[in-house]
């Protein structure tokens, strides 16, 4: 009440009666209450400027965890991608569709690799990616896009613009990997090579399970054995205990298209030297497994690459396409939970080395694919491995996030 009696007698004392020198307090009273509103309620609410992820990225913190802008650039990545093939609208004029055919011509890894380059051209051309109707292989994926071929079909005929609708067949150049999306090509080969498929063959949550502490290896073989060398299990293993730490046991779940042949061959040649303990387990889908790829192996395919998704570490030759998209099925998972994870390469050349993985601390991953070296067509792969120098050096190559 005195303060109240005390402001009153000045707002009506004779010094004030004058109109002007009361707007000019009421002035100054709103600025200053303002001012306290915008350093109280406002400014811890103020949005910070986005990172320039165009700059050269720093090294991996070798399993320590990556600094949050390569975090959030996976982020970003996967939200690109999202955004373009899941339009506002399937129907709006303008709206323009690549129809990526069916593969029938080999497994799933090439298939992924198809698709890819498919989705590629639909990046660069500024149109939707939509699956053939005759695709019905990839049930157990999550949907590509929110549009599909006959939204495509419909918006040709409603334009009457035969441009509307472009199909991307088997040879497209982009299939090689070689070519990059326009709005990633910064970003270099390898984040795309990851990121491309990490989009395109994600299973769906049903088939992700977490298994706990598990490290995951893939061993191909099969009729891989005619187009590359064969890797003894015995270096996949030594690869993969140097990856880990002393004293430690580990469930290695094993993916394989001859998981029985592989796990007895990893019984027989594992010798431990760094009190690291192995227990190879066979962890089949309910089906069992089917050799080729067909309609009724869907839930194998997802099954697999869930194991792989889990798996810390993972360990795997590039030399599969398989484990390549289980590869990087992993990275994605692992950046976007925002945990470290690593990645044993035992073989980290792809197509008889003319594609190799290599270290390069400029980029978000600190790794990165060069092309065109001289490939090496030698079967054996001890010998690849032992070689100090020249186009069959093949050493292991192992990155961390």
């Amino acid at each position: 009440m005195l303060c109240t009696s005390a402001v009153d007698r000045i707002w009506n004392s004779d010094q004030l009666q004058i109109w002007p020198t009361r707007v000019f307090i009421l002035s100054v009273m709103s600025a200053f209450l303002c001012l306290s509103l915008w350093q109280v309620w406002l400014l811890p609410l103020r949005t910070f400027p986005r990172q320039n992820h165009s700059q050269p990225f720093p090294p991996s913190a070798g399993g320590a965890g990556l600094p949050n802008s390569v975090y959030d650039l996976h982020r970003e990545t996967m939200q690109t991608l999202r955004r373009h093939q899941f339009p506002p609208s399937c129907h709006a004029p303008g709206q323009r569709f690549l129809v990526a055919d069916d593969y029938t011509r080999a497994g799933f890894g090439s298939a992924m690799w198809f698709w890819r380059g498919c989705l590629v051209l639909a990046l660069n051309e500024n149109r939707v990616m939509v699956a053939s109707e005759k695709r019905t292989r990839a049930a157990f994926m999550e949907h590509w896009s929110s549009c599909t071929k006959c939204d495509a079909e419909r918006a040709a005929e409603s334009s009457q613009d035969p441009l509307v609708i472009k199909r991307c067949e088997w040879g497209t150049p982009a299939w090689t990997g070689q070519t990059l999306p326009e709005v990633f090509k910064h970003l270099g080969h390898f984040w795309w090579f990851v990121h491309g498929f990490a989009f395109l063959a994600q299973p769906r949550a049903t088939f992700v399970k977490d298994l706990g502490e598990v490290a995951s290896l893939h061993v191909r073989r099969g009729d891989k054995v005619r187009e590359a060398a064969i890797i003894p299990v015995r270096f996949y293993l030594a690869d993969l205990e140097a990856a880990l730490p002393n004293f430690t046991t580990r469930t290695v779940l094993l993916v394989s298209d001859e998981p029985e042949n592989v796990k007895a061959e990893a019984e027989q040649s594992f010798v431990s030297n760094r009190n690291v303990t192995f227990d190879i387990n066979i962890t089949k889908a309910p089906e069992g497994r089917s050799r080729y790829w067909s309609e009724t192996d869907d839930h194998d395919i997802a099954h697999d690459l869930g194991l792989l998704q889990v798996g810390e570490p993972i360990a795997l030759s590039l030399t599969t396409n398989f484990g390549q998209v289980g590869m990087s099925l992993k990275i994605a998972a692992d950046l976007r939970s925002r945990r470290p994870g690593t990645v044993v390469l035992t073989n980290p050349t792809i197509f008889s080395s003319n594609y190799r993985l290599v270290r390069n601390a400029s980029t978000p991953l600190g790794v990165e694919l060069t092309f065109g070296n001289p490939e090496c067509h030698n079967d054996d792969y001890a010998s690849m491995r032992a070689s100090e120098e020249g186009p069959c050096c093949n050493k292991p190559l192992t990155f961390a996030w």
